[in-house]
């Protein structure tokens, strides 16, 4: 009986399209005829797949980035341990496109916000409290405080933290979750600790970004003082230092 396993051929020719063997075959028993179409049919196989192989291997050299390019043309070369990278050297074109679309999209990090046909203006997100106060604080302990940040813009807004100042960044700690669009009047929390490491008073900002523009709360961190009050007082609240009836000329 033939074979076509395809059915794919018009003409079924059994010496192309199917070798159907009997169980001598496996059994070690066949015709030498066979066992030499079966040789010749596995050989043709292999040589297949060198052929593929060979290929792909060429391909992916072709993808590989040149290594030693020494000329400088068409590319630059920086090196990182040892390992050279390739760049690819920009014409003056590209490099005015590439200086536009940064430009864009800078631009676009803000935008001025439009509701019915009124701008807003002004701080779109108001924290509570609106200075954000470490007073009193030890060097060595741990203090938390949380802080209310509400959308007070026109419509929905968005906003995201900055780094705080390197000189401080180091004293905070901050739990934060960010909520995504936010409507208008909604409120989200930020959590922020300040482990003090310096007994010296920090004056700088807590900066967030939205969609609205740059936004920075106060941040003050002071240290314990003394604080000096004398009795008597005046009427005006002035301290008075009574040293009694004096002469001239001697020291109380």
């Amino acid at each position: 009986e033939i074979l076509d396993p395809t059915r794919s051929a018009i003409r079924i020719d059994p010496s192309k399209v199917s070798l159907q063997v009997t169980n001598a075959f496996g059994l070690g028993r066949a015709e030498p005829e066979i066992v030499g179409l079966m040789e010749g049919k596995v050989t043709r196989s292999l040589k297949r797949l060198d052929a593929a192989e060979e290929k792909v291997v060429d391909e992916f050299q072709s993808l590989q980035v040149p290594q030693d390019d020494d000329d400088g043309e068409g590319g630059e070369g920086k090196t990182d341990g040892g390992e050279k990278f390739w760049e690819p050297k920009l014409s003056k074109l590209e490099q005015q496109y590439m200086a536009q679309a940064m430009e864009r999209q800078k631009n676009n990090i803000t935008s001025v916000q439009r509701c019915w046909g009124k701008e807003f203006k002004g701080d779109a997100f108001l924290a509570k409290p609106s200075t954000i106060i470490f007073k009193d604080f030890v060097v060595g302990q741990r203090y938390k405080q949380v802080v209310e940040v509400t959308n007070v813009s026109l419509t929905f807004n968005q906003f995201k933290l900055l780094p705080l100042d390197e000189a401080v960044r180091d004293f905070f700690e901050i739990k934060f979750q960010p909520p995504g669009r936010m409507s208008a009047g909604v409120t989200c929390t930020i959590t922020i600790w300040f482990v003090p490491k310096l007994n010296e008073d920090i004056y700088s900002e807590f900066p967030i970004l939205a969609k609205t523009g740059r936004i920075a709360f106060p941040l003050q961190c002071t240290t314990r003082k003394t604080v000096l009050t004398i009795l008597p007082q005046d009427s005006h609240g002035a301290p008075l230092v009574d040293f009694g009836k004096v002469l001239r000329g001697e020291f109380g």
